[in-house]
């Protein structure tokens, strides 16, 4: 289910939270760091009236080890419980993502480019959000600088095979 654009919510965040469990469509929020819970990694999310919590098997990232990578940056995220009075919600960015990409992966044509935001640098490898938080990766040998572009750079992976 998709939420219309621009639809404000008359009760505030907690109506938007209850909605996005209820009819289980994806909210956006920003990481604000990496903490632990029950010896788990987990992203803190804002939720401006509460603690939104996600743990590491709930990222949707291939290792625990790339949430700090995440911190700062937004995510969409669906909401799998709600407990107001403690002032928690935990949510699975795993679930957003795999809608995402079910959805990405009917439209997806070889040799068809996208627009990428890179989430993820390392020496070894590059991380990009092709979409929706569907996230692909390459060594940074696999790309090159498409021309053109004047205030951003745009990237295009060459395929391994």
């Amino acid at each position: 289910m998709f939420r219309p654009e621009g639809l404000e919510y008359r009760g505030g965040t907690w109506d938007r939270i209850y909605d996005a469990l209820q009819k289980e469509y994806p909210i956006e929020a920003r990481i604000t760091r990496v903490t632990w819970e029950n010896n788990t990694p987990v992203w803190e999310l804002d939720l401006e009236v509460a603690r939104g919590l996600v743990p590491s098997s709930e990222t949707g990232l291939e290792s625990h080890e790339l949430m700090q990578k995440f911190t700062g940056q937004k995510v969409f995220v669906k909401v799998k419980g709600v407990d107001k009075k403690a002032g928690i919600v935990v949510c699975s960015r795993r679930e957003a993502v795999a809608d995402t990409r079910e959805e990405l992966l009917k439209h997806l044509k070889v040799g068809q480019e996208l627009d990428a935001v890179i989430r993820v640098v390392t020496p070894k490898r590059i991380t990009v959000d092709i979409g929706g938080g569907v996230l692909g990766g390459f060594a940074p040998g696999q790309c090159h600088q498409k021309q053109g572009f004047k205030a951003e750079r745009a990237f295009r992976a060459r395929s391994a095979g």
